[in-house]
């Protein structure tokens, strides 16, 4: 309905979504003034006294002077509605009714993206939603209505043209709100289901619009990025303290709602502190819990001075311990990673009341704050602007998302799939395969014209991948391959030796022999196998890149023969039988088309100018069987060399692969060239006061040029394993000073 006119005048949307939620103010006041005998004082004195009926009678007078909607300034007409999110007065179905409003604004497009004012609304929503209290009911099953209401407004806003306009900041932690909910144990599965389905569409829409990102290095944001790195490995991290000020200003309330809420919350809170300490044997600021005092909270639902016992809240505060113990494990996993969403704070469910001031320690690692010199800073007021109640910079201030955000979520994800990670369960672990695959079914393409994305896919990501072939578990055996595939056969240009352990890997589970690996496993690597060799140009492309290369294992011939030895049935036709056949027929049909390809173009190729660099050197096309012949020399040799250096060379000059006497800059190429090396036995031989000029081309060979000091001796001491003597040190150190 964006790009259409609405039917109605926006501003009688707004003033229905009003009356909506004023009712559902006055009807719960009218229970409270029950509940607490002073019917007599009426109704009208609460209605006078309480702000958030004040706000949405302000907002009725401002409705009176105008005429459009668009005439107004989306703060003016959200920030009623945003108060009773953020409120912890309010019971569920009125914070449900906020939100709900807030929804159907964001859907109708009341909120105009070219508007000056639109990105500040926006961040006001954000902040408000991830930040939501409401009094909990004794029916978990009411509150949860509450999140679900909040995961729709989240995806509502982000996936609507003005959420172009949140920050890096407000996406992070929009998204950090949906991973607190999927991963709580607590809540119904429905509602997990929710979440997930709703972190679906939000890295759907992130990775689409990769396309629309630029990547500027020299952004503040992007370098603050980068250094964090290796800038915060290993550090504990700053947290927000916001409940110090939320107990400091409900203080200055509790002199306006009387005396009875006072006693009522403070009995509840000294309740809920002794069942914490009977059950789970620490505080809640504990370090076993520091993952737990978060920004959506279920405040427990307010009593009468008659009706103040443990028994009539019994249901209550059981939800909320359930949930503080089964939920330990993954918040605190989500928050003490270093490489964390930078702005991600936290989100609750069902947590404890503000009235406990141990309840977030300055110390603790909830609220995630990265201690980037000066460029940061906290804010500890929570009533203070959106902008600035998380963390950022006023260079970064209300600049749309990009690049930062979508390399937080890819970290992050790729995190959740860290199987040696013993926080990660496998619902966890099954997630993150499946947000993966989702990136990648919708940017694979793009993810290569990103310098910030490309290491944490190359390094990260493909070792978690190669790790999890090995589990046990078909669902993520299955989720692993699916997510292989996408990976490969979208940037398999960038990942060429991960493409080879993977096809290694995969062999290796056809032909074992191990009780643990079943059939079904074997079956489903077989047919990730010739699913990818389906792949039009792939059997080419890794005939060609691996076994025409002397450094690389021959992928074609091993897998050929592989497929070979399992197309024959033994003991009766199975389906692995069936999907090596298929593969077998897959590369037959690759070399007829490759025939019939050169058969058309052969006139073409007569005519064409030969411009390729053999055919201006005149270099004679190598046959396979002169290439195997010296690939299998390339092999003893690289053996030999592992085992004593001089054998090795020797081998090379018997072969003729080498001059002899030796050309330094011959033994250089061959050492450099060749990853199978053994980095010792390298630094064994050019650092031999025998081989002076080997180790003096060594040092020539590396591309020195304009390259910084530290960065010149990182790249120079990679290449071998600098021996422990100081005499070879000094030596070795004097030819690279050179």
């Amino acid at each position: 309905m964006q790009g259409e006119s609405m039917a109605v005048n926006g501003l009688y949307v707004v003033q229905g979504e009003v009356n909506a939620v004023v009712a559902l103010l006055k009807k719960a006041h009218r229970n409270w003034s029950h509940h607490q005998q002073q019917i007599h004082l009426g109704h009208s004195l609460l209605d006078e006294t309480d702000p958030l009926l004040r706000n949405f009678a302000d907002l009725r007078d401002v409705f009176n002077s105008v005429n459009d909607l668009s005439d107004m300034n989306p703060d003016t007409y959200l920030s009623p509605f945003l108060d009773v999110i953020r409120s912890d007065q309010t019971n569920g179905p009125v914070t449900a009714q906020a939100l709900s409003s807030v929804a159907k604004f964001l859907s109708y497009g009341l909120i105009d993206s070219s508007s000056i004012k639109a990105s500040n609304a926006v961040e006001n929503i954000a902040d408000a939603v991830t930040h939501a209290k409401f009094i909990g009911s004794a029916d978990s099953g009411r509150d949860e209505v509450v999140l679900l209401k909040i995961l729709q407004v989240l995806r509502t806003l982000l996936l609507t043209p003005v959420g172009r306009l949140l920050s890096n900041e407000s996406v992070c932690e929009m998204m950090q709100s949906c991973f607190r909910i999927s991963f709580e144990p607590a809540l119904s599965e429905l509602l997990r289901e929710a979440a997930e389905a709703t972190l679906s569409d939000m890295t759907q829409l992130l990775f689409t619009r990769l396309p629309t990102f630029q990547e500027d290095i020299r952004h503040p944001y992007i370098r603050k990025l980068v250094k964090r790195a290796g800038h915060l490995a290993g550090k504990r991290k700053k947290r927000k303290t916001y409940f110090n000020d939320i107990v400091k200003n409900e203080k200055e309330e509790k002199d306006s709602t009387g005396s009875n809420i006072t006693a009522s919350r403070q009995e509840h809170a000294d309740l809920m502190q002794e069942e914490n300490s009977q059950e789970s044997g620490h505080s809640i600021g504990s370090p076993q819990n520091v993952g737990l005092s978060n920004s959506i909270e279920v405040i427990p639902l307010l009593q009468s001075n008659d009706d103040r016992k443990l028994k009539s809240d019994n249901s209550q505060t059981t939800i909320i311990n359930k949930t503080k113990e089964t939920s330990a494990v993954s918040h605190q996993h989500l928050t003490e990673w270093p490489e964390s969403v930078e702005c991600y704070d936290s989100v609750i469910v069902s947590k404890p009341s503000e009235e406990h001031p141990e309840a977030t320690r300055p110390d603790s690692d909830d609220g995630v704050v990265p201690d980037n010199d000066d460029e940061n800073h906290v804010v500890n007021d929570e009533k203070s602007a959106p902008s600035t109640a998380i963390i950022t910079s006023n260079l970064t201030a209300h600049i749309p998302y990009g690049i930062p955000c979508v390399r937080e979520l890819l970290r992050f994800l790729i995190a959740l799939t860290n199987p040696l990670d013993r926080a990660n369960t496998e619902s966890m672990i099954l997630m993150g395969l499946n947000l993966l695959t989702v990136a990648l079914e919708a940017g694979a393409d793009h993810v290569r014209s990103f310098s910030l994305l490309m290491p944490l896919v190359k390094d990260e990501l493909c070792r978690s991948l190669l790790q999890l072939l090995d589990t046990e578990k078909l669902p993520v055996f299955a989720a692993t391959n699916r997510l292989c595939f996408l990976l490969f056969e979208g940037l398999r240009s960038d990942l060429k030796f991960q493409l080879e352990m993977y096809f290694l890997k995969l062999q290796s589970i056809v032909t074992s022999e191990q009780t643990r690996i079943s059939y079904e496993q074997k079956e489903m690597a077989l047919e990730s196998i010739v699913q990818l060799w389906r792949i039009a140009g792939l059997v080419t492309e890794i005939y060609l890149n691996y076994d025409c290369d002397l450094y690389c294992s021959n992928l074609f011939e091993n897998l050929t023969k592989l497929l070979l030895e399992n197309a024959f049935p033994v003991l009766g036709l199975r389906s692995i039988n069936l999907l090596s056949l298929d593969g077998l027929l897959t590369v037959i049909d690759t070399i007829d088309n490759n025939c019939v390809y050169r058969q058309a173009g052969g006139v073409h190729q007569k005519t064409a100018i030969p411009t390729s660099i053999s055919a201006q050197l005149h270099l004679p096309a190598i046959s396979g069987y002169a290439f195997g012949r010296q690939n299998a020399i390339d092999e003893k040799a690289t053996e030999f060399f592992n085992q004593d250096p001089k054998k090795g060379i020797e081998f090379l000059k018997e072969k003729k692969i080498l001059k002899s006497p030796l050309d330094p800059v011959d033994v250089v190429s061959w050492l450099r060239e060749n990853p199978r090396l053994d980095k010792k036995r390298i630094a064994d031989y050019i650092c031999s006061r025998k081989n002076a000029a080997v180790l003096d081309a060594f040092v020539r060979s590396f591309p020195f040029g304009n390259t910084r000091l530290d960065d010149a001796l990182r790249m120079f001491l990679e290449a071998f394993r600098l021996p422990g003597e100081a005499a070879e040190i000094s030596m070795v150190m004097q030819h690279f000073a050179g």
